[in-house]
């Protein structure tokens, strides 16, 4: 089964302008259903495995996904010495928070941790581990940035054994976007950034949400005067704001999206309104995996003593601790 080159640019470009079967929702002929149709193919998969597959919840399954497309990295390139194609799925941490790796590695029953003097880093690179316990899950995960891309690329190099020497873009809409808000609404997205929460409830899951915030959220407190301390929540993302005005719409939340003051290419989504606080200590309680877990339990339970400022001071004090 042969793919060209320009059949996977043009699947690769298909959510900036979609077509009419992704205006209805249908599936789109391309490098995905191939591939799809040829991990089909279960007759490596040991019933060991085919056991570990059904015991991996869908939330599991979705904030493996979502710390992906937060920290991790499909990566698949070719050597300029040797032309030797090199690949792995990668997450890489600093030490203190080895945790959230130990969690992907116990969930997947596979994979290599790999210690470094200022880092951590979990990978996968054989063959037909990806095949046999990476693609049978990932293929059913809502990605939701243009890692899903990426993903395409280092997933078709191990099924087929064709290289693509192509940049993926950052701002690249996966095709979920068009498949949850139709072709109508994410063109009006595309010009005004603005979505009805409504329009976005199908578009994340919790799983996805608190992975996604496992590597790229932040639950902080803040002194906003004497004797007077705040709970907030910050997110960032590089390159486009798209992604996090669409979870602004999710949560309800009042502040903007801007540009972020210290470093360039890089959007921020902020707010210290503890009614925001309290929806986001409720939703997310008992979700994370790693170094984020602690910090939230002592951020949620700073929210219930924030009229008292010697506790909030020492819960600030600890939460700087756990960087």
């Amino acid at each position: 089964m042969n793919l060209l080159y320009s059949d996977f640019i043009t699947r690769s470009t298909l959510p900036l302008t979609l077509s009419k079967h992704e205006e209805h929702g249908d599936n789109m002929p391309g490098v995905t259903d191939a591939i799809r149709d040829y991990t089909r193919d279960t007759s490596f998969i040991t019933k060991k495995r085919i056991y570990l597959m059904q015991s991996f919840s869908n939330f599991d399954r979705d904030w493996f996904l979502g710390f992906l497309e937060a920290d991790g990295t499909f990566s698949c390139t070719q050597s300029a010495r040797t032309f030797k194609i090199q690949l792995a799925i990668k997450l890489t941490q600093h030490p203190n928070n080895i945790r959230a790796l130990v969690a992907v590695k116990k969930l997947l029953h596979t994979g290599k941790i790999e210690h470094l003097p200022k880092t951590v880093t979990y990978r996968i690179r054989k063959h037909h581990v990806l095949r046999t316990h990476v693609f049978p899950l990932l293929d059913k995960a809502p990605f939701l940035t243009s890692k899903y891309y990426d993903y395409l690329r280092l997933q078709h190099f191990v099924t087929q054994r064709q290289f693509f020497k192509w940049q993926n873009h950052p701002s690249r809409f996966p095709p979920r976007w068009g498949e949850v808000l139709g072709a109508h609404k994410l063109q009006n997205f595309l010009k005004t950034r603005a979505l009805k929460k409504k329009d976005v409830q199908d578009l994340f899951t919790p799983g996805w949400l608190t992975g996604f915030i496992e590597g790229d959220g932040s639950f902080y407190i803040v002194k906003k005067g004497e004797d007077r301390y705040r709970c907030g929540f910050g997110i960032t993302q590089k390159h486009g704001s798209y992604l996090l005005e669409a979870i602004r719409s999710y949560f309800g939340i009042q502040a903007r999206v801007k540009p972020h003051s210290s470093f360039p290419h890089v959007w921020a989504l902020d707010t210290t309104s503890q009614t925001q606080a309290q929806a986001l200590a409720k939703y997310f309680k008992g979700r994370f995996k790693g170094k984020t877990a602690l910090r939230f339990r002592l951020w949620a339970r700073a929210l219930q003593v924030l009229d008292q400022s010697k506790k909030m001071q020492k819960i600030q004090e600890i939460m700087r601790k756990i960087h």
